[in-house]
């Protein structure tokens, strides 16, 4: 049951979620010379308030150029990363329950990153453990969520998850902004960005 505060210098949360506010605000030009005068909007991301956190520009491998080709890489060749995950079990408002698994920080203060996966994925899902073992090689705490029914038990209640469902990712975002010392991260894939975009228009 927190709040959302938009600041550019906090970073701890403490019952609150907190969006660093853009140093500039990015107006649409109206023509293309306007487009040449404002520049890539990508220079001014990421916003100052991560820009710590921030990671170096995507660079592929020689030989995996193509999304394609990198998309069944990481089926094929990390299908044998394992992840120590920790499983808790929060009771949600409705009466049913979701399993988040977590990977330990190095410390308190690291930031955490919780994980939406795809459909039909899980916590197991070979780009969920991929991106949870990058971020606990960097100490910090990653967290994936189960959507319902995905963590390997069906859910109590006749509830599943969709696209447009938002209400288990907001309770399991305010509850995680509640207990973190450090910043709160959140990517999702394919479904789970969905998700994840239209929660942060809401």
């Amino acid at each position: 049951s927190g709040s959302i505060r938009f600041s550019s210098r906090s970073t701890r949360l403490s019952g609150n979620i907190t969006f660093p506010r853009p140093a500039r605000t990015f107006t649409r030009p109206s023509s293309s010379a306007a487009i040449k005068r404002e520049g890539r909007l990508s220079s001014r991301l990421p916003p100052r308030g991560l820009r710590e956190w921030a990671p170096a520009p995507f660079r592929p491998s020689w030989f995996c150029q193509g999304p394609h080709l990198q998309s069944f890489w990481g089926a094929l060749f990390r299908g044998g990363l394992r992840v120590p995950w920790r499983r808790e079990r929060w009771d949600t408002p409705d009466g049913d329950f979701l399993d988040i698994d977590f990977v330990d920080p190095g410390r308190a203060e690291a930031p955490t990153l919780l994980l939406l996966h795809g459909l039909e994925g899980s916590s197991d899902s070979h780009y969920i453990r991929g991106l949870a073992a990058g971020a606990s090689a960097l100490g910090w705490c990653a967290a994936a969520l189960n959507f319902r029914s995905c963590s390997g038990e069906p859910n109590r209640m006749p509830r599943l998850y969709h696209s447009a469902e938002t209400g288990d990712l907001n309770f399991a975002a305010r509850r995680l902004a509640g207990r973190v010392k450090g910043p709160l991260l959140i990517a999702g894939f394919s479904l789970g960005g969905n998700v994840l975009l239209k929660w942060l228009g809401e």
